[in-house]
């Protein structure tokens, strides 16, 4: 079974994102493929070293055991994989939301 954050690392196929490593290295480039142990390819990719100084490469491959963390495109708030979970990030069992009339109330009661 696939986590949510290598879900989310799939949709950000096509689009650029950040990448820091362990070794404090960042990447930032076009993501053109991601393998389920979270290896990432990238395309177009701006590199900065520790010591700060950048660098261009037309394609690099990022080992997923060295990426420290990723920030995605904020786009992806909208993604399927954030919604129905609680702060602890378990999913709602069916049938605990709000109803559509209690949505509509609320929302009449904030307008006014």
């Amino acid at each position: 079974m696939i986590g949510i954050p290598l879900k989310v690392l799939y949709e950000c196929q096509g689009h650029n994102v950040t990448v820091e490593l362990t070794t404090n290295e960042l990447y930032r480039g076009r993501v053109t493929n991601v393998e389920d142990s979270m290896n990432v390819s990238l395309a177009d990719v701006t590199c900065v070293a520790k010591d700060g100084q950048t660098s261009y490469k037309e394609r690099i491959f990022i080992r997923g055991s060295q990426i420290r963390f990723v920030a995605v495109p904020t786009m992806l708030s909208c993604s399927p994989h954030f919604h129905g979970q609680t702060q602890k990030g378990h999913q709602r069992p069916p049938g605990s939301g709000i109803t559509k009339q209690q949505a509509q109330q609320q929302h009449q009661t904030q307008r006014r």
